[in-house]
């Protein structure tokens, strides 16, 4: 093919914008909030009974026997802690709500949402009709008692989801679990501890105090749900920009 100078500009050109656009950073600029669509919490479907205490690892038949003890245990606490009536995910859902809504923000709560009945908080966020640009979504992610592998007590265990998901991005920018009573570690932002005397010895005894039980777990949730407001509240102010 014969040398064709006009052709090798166009093409050293064209090379020398793509390497332009290349080298160009990612626009910083921070996405407009006018309107938050929140997806409210739903009641966990039921509550956890864990117990791992050391006596699983004995042997094997030990072992059976041992689990399916527990899988009893769990049945009833599960039918003693349904006559305390928990309202959880409204309490959760309220103080967010709340909360966002104080400081300034439009807040529309998505009632009436199509949910899958096995995992009620499987949204597909690309079928939910809303012009809101930010969609908050709130769990209630597990709630029970849990004994460790070294401890015969049962220890509460509230543990709570937020996400905070920006439609333009087709991305989160928080995305984090709130943890309470077992779960939680001490100095985390992220962690409320307990109080020890929520730490019942045996499962009679905590079977013997359904109405102290509810109470823990509403005022768990009640913390955690301040928590949660306050960081989604942080991030909206360091990674959005109010609507002029």
């Amino acid at each position: 093919m014969p040398f064709n100078p006009m052709r090798q500009l166009v093409t050293v050109a064209f090379l020398a914008s793509l390497a332009a656009c290349a080298a160009k950073p990612a626009s910083t600029e921070k996405p407009v909030v006018r309107k938050i669509a929140l997806i409210p919490a739903t009641e966990p479907l039921q509550l956890t009974l864990e117990n791992q205490n050391a006596v699983v690892f004995l042997s094997p038949i030990t072992s059976l026997g041992f689990q399916y003890d527990s899988k009893v245990k769990a049945k009833l606490f599960n039918e003693k802690m349904a006559t305390q009536n928990l309202s959880l995910a409204p309490q959760l859902t309220t103080t967010v709500v709340d909360s966002l809504r104080s400081a300034g923000y439009q807040v529309e709560v998505l009632e009436g949402l199509a949910r899958p009945a096995d995992d009620p908080d499987d949204i597909d966020y690309e079928k939910i009709k809303t012009d809101a640009e930010v969609i908050v979504q709130l769990r209630v992610k597990e709630v029970g008692m849990f004994s460790s592998r070294f401890s015969n007590d049962y220890l509460p265990r509230v543990n709570v989801d937020g996400k905070l998901y920006i439609r333009s991005l087709d991305d989160s920018i928080y995305d984090e679990t709130l943890y309470y009573g077992a779960d939680a570690k001490e100095g985390k932002a992220s962690a409320i501890t307990a109080d020890r005397k929520f730490a019942y010895p045996t499962f009679e005894v905590l079977m013997s105090k359904p109405e102290e039980v509810r109470d823990v777990f509403e005022n768990a949730t009640l913390a955690l749900a301040r928590l949660l407001a306050k960081q989604l509240r942080e991030t909206l102010v360091t990674k959005t920009r109010p609507a002029r």
